[in-house]
């Protein structure tokens, strides 16, 4: 589906958001926002978006993105500013092969630079194993207080300084803690320095995002992130080998991420949360079957985002929409967008064996 907002864009950039990480069953949907490329000076809300493309596919190729980009900018009349997507090779691969210029999503890349230093240390590995083994040993007691939040199964990089934060003030608040409390909570002594390292970064990455989501990136706001970063990360006499590595990968993504900006007064989005809340959005509605799929229930889902601006509330045409649409046409939508549905099959199934 590709909504009608060529007349929005007419006078003015805009640029996109991309992403396809929700599944449903064996179906996954790729969703695409449109935001007017001025936006910027405050993170992105659902006022600021528009849904412009939604499309399901078992899975999605760098080719299948592109030809679902080019559709959106022929519906629209021309191409976007620059678009924003996680690291995906598939939508990178399509935002190249599209044309279009590509910014990759900040907590994305910082949680994939952690990933790349992290994921395959014996410390790392050990402190977060034991951390899960003493929450699920005193999740029913009175020590659970004092335990982490639960790690992510899945990209579980993107909320590791959840239970950073956590265990780096159970640390400086140790001693304040009953016998019983400091039993549950000994194994973090054994792991002070690896706690320390990371509550490091966490601070850096945490103030270099809460940055570029809050005022964009500029040449200039780069630049002094960058200094920061030399200074919190890589320049220290205390700081360690992994932490100069983590900081040099963020200076040179932001470095990489300039030279999509063509002048000092640029201002780029470089965050695509909003999708991701978007996608909370769709989550909230859909079946909790995984069977059914995406159904054609999926149109609600601009509606929803459109309707959480009191504004767009008051000016939407309720009598037109309900007089211009048909079932014919959210038939012919689903035909065109839509894979089978394994609830209704089960269901033709058992008919016939019936």
């Amino acid at each position: 589906m590709h909504t009608k907002v060529k007349d929005q864009f007419i006078d003015q950039e805009y640029i996109t958001i991309t992403d396809e990480s929700i599944s449903v069953g064996k179906q996954k949907l790729l969703l695409q926002l449109a935001v007017p490329a001025d936006r910027t000076g405050k993170p992105l809300s659902h006022s600021d978006v528009d849904i412009v493309g939604m499309s399901v596919s078992p899975s999605w190729t760098g080719d299948s993105v592109k030809a679902e980009m080019e559709k959106t900018s022929k519906s629209i009349g021309r191409k976007p500013l620059y678009s924003i997507s996680d690291n995906g090779y598939n939508l990178c691969n399509a935002c190249r092969d599209a044309g279009i210029p590509h910014h990759r999503d900040i907590s994305h890349t910082f949680g994939t630079i952690l990933n790349k230093y992290f994921s395959d240390s014996a410390d790392f590995k050990e402190f977060t194993t034991v951390m899960e083994k003493k929450r699920l040993t005193y999740q029913l007691t009175d020590k659970a207080i004092v335990l982490p939040p639960k790690q992510r199964a899945i990209a579980r990089f993107m909320n590791t300084f959840i239970w950073v934060k956590w265990a780096h003030k159970l640390l400086d608040g140790y001693d304040r803690l009953t016998d019983e409390q400091k039993e549950a909570a000994r194994f973090m002594l054994d792991n002070k320095d690896l706690i320390e390292e990371l509550n490091s970064i966490r601070k850096c990455m945490e103030y270099v995002e809460m940055r570029c989501k809050n005022d964009g990136l500029s040449k200039e706001l780069a630049r002094f992130l960058i200094w920061r970063i030399t200074v919190d990360l890589i320049t220290p006499k205390d700081g360690t080998k992994r932490m100069r590595n983590v900081g040099i990968d963020m200076f040179v993504y932001l470095q990489e991420e300039c030279r999509l900006l063509q002048s000092e007064t640029d201002v780029h989005i470089i965050s695509s949360d909003i999708i991701e809340s978007c996608f909370g959005v769709f989550k909230a509605m859909k079946s909790p079957d995984k069977l059914c799929g995406v159904t054609k229930h999926a149109l609600i889902l601009p509606l929803a985002i459109s309707f959480i601006s009191e504004k767009r509330r008051e000016s939407f045409d309720f009598i037109a929409a309900m007089e211009n649409v048909h079932y014919k046409d959210l038939d012919e939508w689903a035909g065109f967008n839509l894979y089978g549905n394994p609830t209704q099959e089960r269901k033709d199934l058992t008919r016939k064996i019936g």
